[in-house]
């Protein structure tokens, strides 16, 4: 009888040395209060606070012993963010009903800040053209593609022979001309979504997909097709997807299509804006975003799985590019600067950073580590703590510079654009090294 007793107090005990778990709250039978973790970040911890009845008069709020909060509950679910958080800590927090012993407990750890120090070289790949996109496997392996001109024999940008890709093979760029399934010549790529080396497609309007080896590339999507024989203005710029069964592309006057890994499907996107970019998280959590061609209006789209709806239609100017790795806030980048979106308040918050231009593209390794690229010569990174502006990039160049797209990996960055060469571009790639 002792020893079960005994056994039954070092039950107990365990029980309340392991209360405060990641994440996860303690949970009993009867919980009428729970708290979970929603997301961190560097500086960040979303917490959301549900109790059974929402008469209960009030519920507070700690962090580690102190009480950071008290709210009454008009709901059965609040959300709270902590913003006095700092980079790489855990912190202990407990919801409690007042007046009562329910209580909640998780632990959250915030993210590490990372490192953006980084090595930049600049490559020319023509004498005129635009790198539109970039896509990267790794530091020795990386494709661009856009329109890259070479001078002919006259010494004037070559229109009759075109290249859509550059390929970095770790010590240089390699031309590739590109050939539809007709031979002929296709004169420029708009975007590119790649699910390994041998998986690659491609966007002109249509869409191709290609192995990454041969010279010619099947249409998965033509523009006849798409437009259904009548120009009506619609194309595919970007795409992206889950999978070769499960990959979509946006573009003009709220183009939306679907890939089943069989054949494409026209989706209801509800606008004509022009979408300019799409990224999700998983098939039930994907968005599109984009903005008149006049620049007058924009829009931010959702997809659940089911159906694309409306999140915002208003006259923020310039939506260009679109990132998340969470579904609390998406990352944007517009004409008047990087944006903040908060999914569940459908507000937005101006970003403060270096950055004085428009922003064009924004691309992420995680929530420490975001750039944004854009018009000026400017590239700017956020490690979760601070904003970085790469100066050094800027003195590579001696003209202006745009960067349409940019692509970080834990080691390497690839950036595309063009810089000006008197009245036209010239088609450029930066690579950086962490």
């Amino acid at each position: 009888m002792k020893s079960r007793i005994f056994i039954g107090c070092c039950i107990f005990f365990l029980l309340l040395e392991f209360g405060c778990r990641n994440g996860n709250p303690i949970a009993s039978n009867i919980q009428p209060i729970t708290l979970t973790i929603e997301d961190v970040s560097c500086t960040e911890v979303w917490l959301k606070i549900s109790v059974d009845n929402v008469t209960h008069p009030a519920v507070t709020l700690e962090r580690n012993t102190t009480i950071i909060d008290t709210l009454f509950m008009v709901a059965a679910d609040t959300t709270i963010v902590d913003t006095s958080v700092k980079a790489g800590q855990t912190y202990c927090y407990t919801a409690r009903l007042l007046n009562s012993s329910f209580k909640s407990t998780v632990r959250a750890r915030t993210l590490d800040s990372t490192s953006n120090a980084i090595n930049w070289y600049a490559d020319t790949l023509g004498t005129q053209g635009l790198v539109r996109d970039v896509w990267v496997f790794d530091k020795n392996s990386a494709l661009a593609v856009g329109q890259i001109l070479l001078n002919n024999t006259n010494g004037q940008a070559d229109m009759e022979n075109p290249y859509g890709i550059a390929r970095w093979n770790g010590q240089n760029w390699q031309l590739q001309k590109i050939y539809d399934n007709n031979n002929q010549i296709i004169p420029e790529l708009r975007g590119i979504f790649s699910f390994n080396g041998v998986d690659i497609w491609l966007a002109d309007g249509g869409v191709y997909h290609w192995d990454g080896i041969s010279s010619k590339m099947s249409a998965s999507y033509s523009r006849i097709s798409l437009i259904g024989g009548v120009d009506n203005g619609q194309s595919i710029n970007k795409l992206w997807g889950t999978s070769s069964y499960n990959l979509y592309g946006v573009g003009d006057k709220g183009m939306i299509a679907h890939y089943n890994g069989s054949s494409w499907q026209k989706m209801e996107s509800g606008t004509t804006v022009d979408l300019n970019d799409i990224f999700g998280l998983d098939a039930n959590h994907i968005w599109a975003i984009g903005t008149m061609s006049d620049g007058n209006g924009t829009v931010i789209l959702s997809f659940d799985g089911m159906a694309w709806k409306s999140l915002y239609q208003g006259n923020y100017y310039g939506f260009n590019s679109v990132w998340t790795n969470q579904s609390t806030w998406l990352y944007i980048s517009g004409d008047s600067g990087p944006y903040q979106f908060n999914l569940k308040t459908k507000s937005f918050i101006k970003l403060s950073t270096p950055s004085q231009d428009a922003m064009y593209c924004v691309r992420a390794t995680g929530l420490n580590d975001v750039f944004f690229s854009g018009q000026n010569k400017e590239i700017t990174n956020y490690n979760g703590s601070t904003w970085k502006l790469y100066t050094d990039v800027q003195a590579l160049i001696t003209t202006d510079a745009w960067w349409l797209s940019v692509k970080p990996t834990n080691d390497f960055v690839a950036v595309g654009g063009g810089y000006y060469m008197g009245s036209n571009f010239a088609p450029i790639v930066l690579r950086g090294y962490r």
